[in-house]
């Protein structure tokens, strides 16, 4: 329900930079308040700041993923009235094909950043060390702000003419 409304007001393309950046700093409120020393465990406020912080990323990535799909059928659309053709299929077969491969440098990623901390393997529950796990966050976070930035990048409005949503027949994404 919020995502058409948040189209109303912003281009989908800004639209989307701007929840991509929501998801992100949602998920550093913890890390950060972890980093900070503002809450230990056992802490009575650390449920209800993992809850809010579950509830704003789950919102941003929920309204994202509507997004996305909408300027991938927009995207479809705009291809059909420039050549004729409906092409669907290769469309998302490149968006399907794109996903896997992020997921599997994703994992990459996270293995590599994992081996720069020196994470023990086989580590069990509190047998890591402090500093271990702060330069995790640290380094978890510069990554994040570098992958979301690479994504405003590649998300940033082409021309002036990109239309608000939800009425999209006469734009190209």
């Amino acid at each position: 329900a919020l995502a058409p409304r948040l189209c109303g007001w912003m281009p989908p393309r800004k639209a989307a930079i701007a929840l991509c950046w929501t998801y992100a700093a949602a998920t550093a409120i913890p890390l950060l308040a972890r980093l900070s020393g503002l809450l230990e465990p056992g802490n009575p406020a650390l449920f209800a700041l993992v809850a809010f912080q579950g509830f704003i990323s789950a919102s941003a990535l929920s309204m994202l993923t509507v997004m996305l799909l909408t300027m991938l059928a927009s995207q479809t659309d705009h291809f059909e009235r420039q050549t004729g053709r409906r092409c669907e299929g290769m469309i998302v077969a490149t968006n399907t094909f794109a996903r896997k491969l992020a997921q599997g440098v994703g994992i990459l990623i996270a293995g590599m950043i994992l081996d720069s901390v020196s994470f023990p393997s086989g580590a069990g529950r509190n047998a890591v060390s402090d500093p271990v796990l702060d330069e995790l966050i640290v380094t978890y976070l510069i990554v994040e702000i570098l992958l979301f930035a690479l994504c405003t990048v590649l998300l940033r409005p082409r021309s002036r003419t990109d239309a608000r949503c939800p009425d999209t027949r006469n734009t190209s994404y």
